[in-house]
């Protein structure tokens, strides 16, 4: 909950949150009570190489590994500067 609160009382416009085993559960859950509360974006992303696991069905998306989320921020990253997106698969 603090690190989504910057203390400035405007409040974060955005947050992502990628984990992979159950003690990122509760993050999950945080970030999305957060959106729904406030109806700002957040995506979560769960890291599993087979596409399951403790997270997997709890988050927005699910990439295979590390680089996996990298691969997702960069193409986010593209897709807002108008850039075609091509997301990797779990």
């Amino acid at each position: 909950r603090e690190l989504i609160s910057d203390g400035t009382g405007r409040g974060t416009g955005a947050v992502c949150y990628a984990g992979d085993d159950v003690g990122d559960l509760h993050a999950i859950g945080e970030v999305r009570t957060w959106a729904r509360r406030t109806g700002r974006p957040a995506l979560t992303v769960g890291v599993s190489p087979n596409g399951s696991g403790p997270v997997a069905g709890l988050t927005d998306i699910t990439v295979p590994d590390p680089p996996g989320v990298i691969a997702l921020l960069r193409e986010l990253i593209d897709g807002a500067a108008g850039k075609p997106m091509s997301l990797p698969e779990p």
